[in-house]
């Protein structure tokens, strides 16, 4: 679980193992700082706040505490620390996006659902009227632009493992784009939301891009100071479908713990997360705290080449040994429940595994014995 406080009402092969990671992976930041930024409707808001239109003030500056620190830069070619990326979600667009919450696709820049024209064949239209930040229109040049350049294996992209199938994108009309794959991909709508689209007239220069990003999002970067803060500023040309609902906000980087709970109890920022949880009890009567389904997991990891661990048996004596719900209790202070799947319940690839060991001391040490 991860724990948020905020004193304001807030609005099967390698790639795929590897999409579902990433997209684990972003999950808590990202739905975080998209609850703290009211980007789109309260509907769609990770807090479950029943705040309405009438509640939004657009002259609103938020100010948040965030846990993680700017790790790199904001270049979506290359971006892989949890912050920038978590940035990019308010500062660029894909196609398709990712709800930050559910994790179910959304058109964004698309202006519909990609159109199959045969099983190696897809087309998509871009939204009309769609503007990076300094004004220019969104072209089906950009949008093959930001593909090639992704798959491009000279630019070494994290992103490029994700999108093995995609052969060939380029510009049909002014409208547009084509993608040729390599093979049936069933799915190709919300695995290219990994490719944020991006000017080509701007993105040729890596290192000034990294630094300072221009996007389609319903947020512009104004500055980013690593271990100080980033500042956003809603943009005004938006016409997607996630626009800002505050006028501007702020992260502050706040890795210390204790720097975060004084920073929200002292008002200095309105909403935190990654909340300690010997905390949690004390800010209740301070500031509104609400612990919510993250896509964090603890699990055991071994090296299965090394004696004992390499013996199933011991492994499988360990898991039994464990008693997970003492674990919780004591250690999170009752802030998680026992994983049944390397997704938490209500994800849309949740699936229970076959196996889900329970605590039982009795088998653990018959299994050792075996072993």
């Amino acid at each position: 679980m991860n724990n948020i406080t905020k004193n304001l009402p807030l609005v099967n092969d390698a790639s795929r193992r590897n999409f579902l990671k990433l997209t684990g992976a972003m999950g808590a930041a990202a739905a975080f700082t998209a609850s703290v930024a009211a980007c789109g409707s309260p509907a769609a808001t990770t807090t479950g706040s029943s705040a309405g239109a009438a509640a939004v003030n657009k002259d609103l500056t938020i100010e948040a505490g965030i846990s993680y620190a700017l790790s790199t830069g904001f270049d979506p070619l290359s971006s892989s620390g949890a912050t920038p990326m978590a940035a990019n979600l308010h500062i660029f667009e894909g196609l398709i996006e990712l709800h930050p919450a559910t994790r179910e696709p959304y058109n964004a820049l698309a202006a519909s659902d990609p159109k199959k024209v045969n099983d190696t064949t897809y087309q998509v239209t871009i939204r009309d009227g769609a503007k990076f930040h300094d004004g220019t229109p969104v072209t089906t040049e950009d949008v093959a632009f930001s593909f090639t350049r992704v798959m491009d294996p000279a630019n070494k992209s994290l992103f490029s493992q994700f999108i093995p199938f995609i052969q060939d994108v380029k510009p049909v009309d002014a409208k547009t784009v084509e993608f040729t794959l390599k093979y049936a991909f069933p799915g190709f709508g919300p695995r290219i939301s990994v490719v944020k689209v991006v000017p080509k007239a701007l993105a040729t220069d890596l290192k000034a891009f990294d630094a300072k990003p221009v996007g389609t999002g319903p947020y512009k970067l104004i500055s980013a100071a690593k271990d100080d803060k980033i500042v956003f500023e809603a943009f005004a040309g938006y016409n997607g479908p996630k626009p800002a609902l505050a006028k501007s906000m702020t992260w502050l980087l706040l890795s210390d713990a204790a720097a975060r709970v004084t920073a929200v109890q002292s008002g200095r920022v309105q909403a935190i997360e990654d909340v300690p949880y010997l905390d949690i009890d004390g800010l209740k009567s301070k500031v509104k705290v609400e612990s919510v389904q993250s896509f964090g997991l603890m699990f055991l990891l071994f090296n299965c080449n090394k004696a004992p661990f390499n013996n199933k048996l011991v492994r499988q004596a360990l898991h039994y040994g464990l008693d997970k719900d003492a674990i919780i209790k004591k250690a999170l202070f009752g802030n998680a429940k026992p994983a049944s799947s390397y997704f938490q319940e209500g994800h849309p690839d949740y699936v229970k595994a076959r196996n889900v060991y329970g605590y039982d001391t009795t088998k653990a040490a018959d299994l050792l014995k075996q072993a």
